[in-house]
C-alpha cells in the first residue's frame, strides 16, 4: 500500500454531521470534544447530533430509498463498483485514516494501518463482489402455480459502532447494507468520530447518491437512542456492550419491531493443553489478550492451562508481558497504547484491585503506566478461580487471567460457565481434542492453534448474551435483506 509512515499531526478536515452528502452543523448548535487518550486533552470539537439531527438524517435516508430514486434504480453491479471505488479511495488515503485512528483511539499506528485499515478495505471489496449475486430461488409449487423468491433491501438501517475499531467496524456495517441496496444512518462512538467523518467525504467523492449514507456523531443516550426508537428506521445493527445491547433490543420492541442484529461482549475461554507447542501457545495467548490494549470483545480473556504445564506457562507469559512495549503509538516498536478514556481506565484499575482482594496472584503490572493519558501496565494474574470478578466480568483492558484445569472433561463445562459466547480457542497437537473442544464450546468462533484469525468471508458473532446474528461472510448479507415470496397462478390451456 505504498508509504505507510504515520502522519504525526494529521489534518482534521471533517467535524460536522453528514446528511444528504453534505456536512452540516447540529440543529442545537452544540458540540462535544473528542479527546486524545494519550494525553486526555481535547483534539477538536465535533458537532453534536441528537434527536433532531437523527430525524433529518432518517428523512434523507428514507427519501433516498424510495422506489424510483437513483439508488433504487441503480444496477446492482454499479453498487458493487461504488463499494470498490470507496475501498480504493480509503486505500489511497490510508496513511491519513490510520493516523487519524491513532490520534483518536490511541492504538499503535502499525496496528491501525496493517490490521484495521487493511481489513476494512478487504471487507468493502468482499461485499462489492456480493452486490450483483444476491439471488432468490424458484420453488416447485403444488398445482398450477409458479413460485419464486426475491431478496430485497430492508430499508433505512440504523447502525451504531464502537470506539475500539472505529474504521473497521464502520466497514463491517456499511458494506453489507449498501451491497444489498439499503440506505443508512450511522452513529460513530463519541470517543472516536474522526475516521467515520473522513470516510463520509470519500462516500460523496466516489458518487454514492445523496441520502444513502448519513453519519450523525453524538452520544448514546441521545443520538443512539433516537436511532433505536425511530419509527422510520427499519433495521438496527449495534456493536458494543451487552448492557447497551439490551437497551437497543428493548427500544426496537417498543417502537416498530425493527430487525435487530447485535455484536456484544465476551469473556472468551482460551484452552491450552499440555501437548501444545508451548512457545507458540504463549505468544498467541499473549496477543489474544493484549492486542489493541485488551480492548477487543473477542479477547481470549480466560486462559485455561492444563496443570502439568501451568507453572511454566505462567512464567513465560509473565516474561512476555514484561517485554510488551507500551508508549507513543506513533513509534514503530510500540505494541500497546492507552485505554480509550478515563472511565475505562478507572474501571480496569478497579477490577485489577478486585483480583488482588479476591486472592489472585498478580505477577506484573497492575497500575498506571506513565504520568499522563490512560496507559495501564500489562498485567498478569495466576491462581485465578472461576468465581472471581476478573474471571467473570469483561475487563476490556490489558489484564490476563491464567486459570488451571485438570482434563478435557473438566474444562469444557467451566469454559461454558459464562453468560457470554463470542469466541474460544484451543491449543493442542491432538486433532481429537481440538474437534471435541470446537464442537463443545458455546461460541460463535472457535480458533485452533491460533486466535482472532478473522477474514472478510468468515462469519463473526456470538452465542448467548454475546449477540444476535452474524457479521461478515455470506451470513452478513442475510441481516440486510428481506425475503419476498411471489406465487403466480398459471392458466392452463386445453391441448
Amino acid at each position: 500500500m505504498g508509504d505507510n509512515a504515520p502522519i504525526a499531526d494529521p489534518e482534521i478536515k471533517y467535524t460536522q454531521i453528514f446528511i444528504n452528502n453534505e456536512f452540516v452543523k447540529s440543529v442545537s448548535g452544540k458540540t462535544f470534544p473528542t479527546n486524545n487518550p494519550c494525553t486526555g486533552e481535547p483534539i477538536v470539537q465535533i458537532q453534536e447530533g441528537d434527536k433532531a439531527d437523527v430525524d433529518k438524517a432518517v428523512s434523507a435516508a428514507k427519501a433516498a430509498f424510495k422506489l424510483g430514486s437513483p439508488w433504487r434504480r441503480m444496477d446492482a453491479s454499479q453498487r458493487g463498483r461504488l463499494l470498490n471505488k470507496l475501498a480504493d479511495t480509503i486505500e489511497r488515503d490510508g496513511r491519513q485514516l490510520a493516523s487519524l485512528e491513532t490520534l483518536d483511539n490511541g492504538k499503535p499506528f502499525g496496528y491501525a494501518f496493517n490490521f484495521d485499515l487493511v481489513f476494512a478495505i478487504k471487507v468493502l471489496r468482499y461485499y462489492a463482489g456480493w452486490a450483483d449475486k444476491i439471488v432468490g430461488q424458484t420453488i416447485p409449487s403444488d398445482g398450477d402455480f409458479f413460485t419464486y423468491t426475491r431478496h430485497e433491501p430492508i430499508g433505512v438501517c440504523g447502525q451504531i459502532i464502537p470506539w475500539n475499531f472505529p474504521l473497521l467496524m464502520m466497514s463491517w456495517k456499511i458494506a453489507p447494507a449498501l451491497a444489498c441496496g439499503n440506505t443508512l444512518v450511522l452513529k460513530p462512538a463519541e470517543q472516536t468520530p474522526l475516521t467515520a467523518l473522513f470516510v463520509c467525504a470519500l462516500v460523496k467523492e466516489v458518487g454514492f447518491p445523496p441520502g444513502v449514507v448519513n453519519v450523525v456523531p453524538g452520544y448514546g443516550p441521545t443520538a443512539g437512542a433516537a436511532i433505536s426508537n425511530h419509527m422510520d428506521v427499519d433495521k438496527i445493527a449495534f456493536t458494543g456492550s451487552t448492557e447497551v445491547g439490551r437497551l437497543i433490543l428493548e427500544a426496537a420492541g417498543k417502537s416498530n419491531l425493527k430487525e435487530v442484529s447485535l455484536e456484544l461482549g465476551g469473556k472468551s475461554p482460551n484452552i491450552i493443553f499440555a501437548d501444545a507447542d508451548l512457545a507458540d501457545a504463549v505468544e498467541w495467548s499473549h496477543n489474544a489478550l493484549f492486542a489493541n490494549s485488551g480492548q477487543a470483545c473477542s479477547a481470549g480473556s480466560r486462559t485455561y492451562v492444563e496443570e502439568s504445564i501451568y507453572e511454566e506457562f505462567v512464567k513465560r507469559s509473565v516474561e512476555r508481558a514484561k517485554t510488551r512495549k507500551i508508549g507513543n503509538p506513533l513509534d514503530a516498536d510500540t505494541e500497546s497504547g492507552p485505554q480509550i478514556d478515563e472511565e475505562q481506565f478507572n474501571k480496569i484499575l478497579e477490577l485489577i484491585k478486585s483480583g488482588e482482594e479476591e486472592g489472585a496472584k498478580m505477577h506484573c503490572g497492575g497500575k498506571r503506566f506513565g504520568d499522563k493519558g490512560y496507559f495501564i501496565e500489562s498485567t498478569v494474574f495466576s491462581d485465578v478461580t472461576d468465581d472471581m470478578r476478573i474471571a467473570r466480568e469483561e475487563i476490556f483492558g490489558p489484564v490476563m487471567q491464567i486459570i488451571k484445569f485438570k482434563d478435557i472433561d473438566e474444562v469444557i463445562p467451566r469454559a461454558n460457565d459464562t453468560s457470554y459466547g463470542l469466541a474460544a480457542a484451543v491449543f493442542t497437537k491432538d486433532i481429537n481434542k481440538a474437534i471435541t473442544i470446537a464442537n463443545s464450546v458455546q461460541a460463535g468462533s472457535v480458533f485452533v492453534n491460533c486466535y482472532n484469525s478473522l477474514s472478510a468471508n468468515t462469519p463473526f458473532g456470538g452465542f448467548k448474551e454475546s449477540g444476535i446474528g452474524r457479521e461478515l461472510g455470506s451470513y452478513g448479507i442475510e441481516h440486510y435483506s428481506e425475503v419476498k415470496t411471489v406465487t403466480i397462478k398459471i392458466p392452463q390451456k386445453n391441448s
